[in-house]
């Protein structure tokens, strides 16, 4: 099992969604957005930098051992937790890749731009 903590904002966590997507892969998402909390009455709630404390997956992100900057990956299966971009779409590539064509590792000259 997958899972994937991230969040829509971040072009990081579309770099590991579109790779995710290539590769037609069934991932569990677990939305980590970055947020500040407002109270209803009083004074804001103190916001957090990468996550607000009242993010609710951001707890399983420490649990895993994780830092709390996304994207933020969980592969049950190889008994791996990844945080960053560049080594989850490396994972990913690696052990779920077989047989998959990378096409944005095409060079450009591939792509036919007359169309």
């Amino acid at each position: 099992k997958l899972f994937l903590y991230e969040y829509e904002g971040s072009p990081w966590c579309r770099r590991v969604r579109e790779h995710v997507c290539q590769l037609d892969l069934k991932v569990n998402m677990r939305p980590c957005p970055r947020e500040v909390f407002f109270s209803h009455v009083g004074p804001p709630l103190h916001a957090e930098g990468w996550s607000s404390s009242l993010s609710r997956f951001r707890p399983e992100v420490k649990a895993h051992g994780g830092q709390t900057v996304f994207p933020f990956l969980v592969d049950e299966t190889r008994g791996v937790a990844i945080n960053g971009s560049g080594a989850i779409v490396r994972h990913l590539w690696e052990h779920y890749g077989e047989g998959v064509i990378d096409a944005s590792a095409r060079p450009i000259s591939t792509y036919n731009l007359a169309s």
